[in-house]
């Protein structure tokens, strides 16, 4: 049901309810009709979107950056496979300890900010895409 739809069905419930003395029910309907009207102008109010090339190629970067972003964090995920087995190597042998791993893509595990940013935006692109 569209905004305009259910304003009218609102207006039409708020009367009847006014009709049967339920003044409770009649103010609850119209202020739905008011939110319905409010968001009818806003609906007509914004342009109609047309530029489906321009969504499309945001679509298609996004997806790369999020593609790239994948990449890393597997490429990270062996290296931190490798590392342990290197530091598990190092304490049974003796042999001098790997070299330290880089920090996680994504940034630190205990700045969940920065985490959830990668989650719901991607990592920044790395050649200014």
């Amino acid at each position: 049901m569209n905004p305009y739809e259910r304003g009218d069905h609102a207006l039409r419930q708020a009367e009847r309810a006014a009709k049967r003395g339920a003044l409770a029910d009649a103010e609850r309907w119209t202020k739905v009709a008011v939110q319905s009207a409010n968001a009818a102008e806003r609906l007509a109010a914004k342009p109609e979107e047309e530029d489906h090339e321009a969504q499309r190629d945001e679509l298609f970067r996004r997806l790369t950056r999020f593609a790239e972003f994948s990449h890393d964090v597997t490429a990270w995920e062996e290296e931190r496979d490798a590392y342990h087995a290197g530091l598990a190597h190092s304490r049974r042998t003796g042999a001098p300890a790997p070299p330290p791993l880089r920090p996680h893509p994504a940034g630190r595990a205990a700045d969940a900010d920065a985490h959830l940013a990668y989650l719901l935006q991607g990592p920044e692109p790395k050649d200014g895409r």
